[in-house]
């Protein structure tokens, strides 16, 4: 083999012998070629894409440097205004909790699993009663709920219609219709819905039997918009039915001894949250009226400054009142 390292080859052929002369400078021990002299640049190692600027692969590296820095530039920066709420103590977590109402407690659980997880469980339960007892004439929770199912009856659009198939989805419409008796919550849809005398799986005498114990007509006849209201809860029915024919006939009478008790209490626990959420509208309704007077008056001083008389205003204008009567605030704009 043909050692060529430190050589000067040429590669041009000699007609008379056909050698290299880097060979005939071997045999003829020619002197040494010079030293190559020493790089200023650091070595790199042979293959690497960084060390040639021109390779897409070096410029590739190199982007993906710069995004990494400044990736962690961003994660190392100011933050959100929360960036340490899950690494204090648990202790100033729960203080933080006690002065949130109801509805931003729920709303707080709903932001991430990790809070789930915390807020979840029976050891934050007295912050979930807190939050209840800070609104004003509440009535407390009722037994047949817990405080987190308390609050998303009372303050969630929910529509607790439960899927036919068990892969399918409930329904996502708004539950604006609300069954204080049976603590549910539907869509207009949903709520429109009576319960078909056939098709719920129980017998007829099973049926006639527990029926009269779901009827919500004493409580929802007294609620604002209600009253062509179904007043039966087709699951409550279904579960109730299975159960009482699961019984033996000695034990059906006590059954329906406790459906009456819970029924009872349904009816007085309903009527209170009914005359609460009837309280809490006509309150909205005093506090908008109040809204819509105080920027009619504002507008009205705006006027008179720029020279105009009450008689001027156009109050049988339409399109005039609707501008005036807002429910919001006049701004400099």
């Amino acid at each position: 083999m043909v050692t060529t390292r430190g050589k000067n080859i040429k590669f041009d052929l000699d007609s008379s012998e056909g050698e290299l002369d880097g060979e005939r400078d071997d045999e003829g021990h020619a002197e040494p070629p010079p030293k190559r002299q020493r790089s200023k640049h650091p070595k790199t190692p042979k293959g690497d894409p960084a060390s040639n600027p021109g390779s897409s692969s070096g410029k590739g590296k190199e982007k993906a440097t710069s995004g990494a820095n400044q990736l962690i530039t961003r994660r190392n920066g100011r933050g959100g205004k929360l960036r340490d709420l899950m690494n204090m103590p648990v202790d100033i977590f729960t203080e933080v909790c006690s002065y949130l109402g109801p509805y931003d407690l729920r709303r707080l659980a709903l932001t991430s699993k990790r809070l789930w997880d915390i807020l979840m469980t029976k050891e934050a339960r007295h912050i979930w009663k807190t939050a209840i007892a800070s609104i004003p004439d509440l009535p407390e929770c009722p037994t047949d709920l817990n405080e987190p199912q308390y609050i998303c009856l009372l303050y969630s659009s929910e529509c607790y219609t439960v899927p036919v198939r068990p892969m399918n989805k409930g329904c996502t419409s708004r539950g604006t219709k609300v069954d204080w008796f049976h603590r549910v919550r539907f869509c207009t849809a949903c709520h429109a819905e009576n319960p078909p005398s056939r098709g719920l799986g129980l017998n007829q005498a099973t049926l006639s039997q527990i029926v009269s114990y779901f009827d919500s007509s004493p409580v929802m006849y007294f609620a604002k918009g209600y009253r062509r209201a179904p007043p039966y809860y087709i699951e409550a029915i279904k579960k109730a039915g299975r159960e009482y024919e699961a019984l033996s006939q000695e034990q059906t009478a006590d059954y329906l001894s406790r459906l009456k008790d819970r029924r009872d209490y349904q009816i007085t626990s309903g009527d209170d949250m009914v005359q609460w959420k009837d309280s809490q509208i006509a309150s909205r309704a005093d506090d908008i009226a109040a809204e819509k007077n105080a920027r009619f008056e504002s507008i009205k001083v705006k006027l008179f400054e720029l020279g105009w008389d009450e008689k001027d205003f156009p109050i049988s204008n339409k399109e005039f009142k609707d501008l005036v009567l807002k429910n919001q605030k006049l701004t400099p704009k």
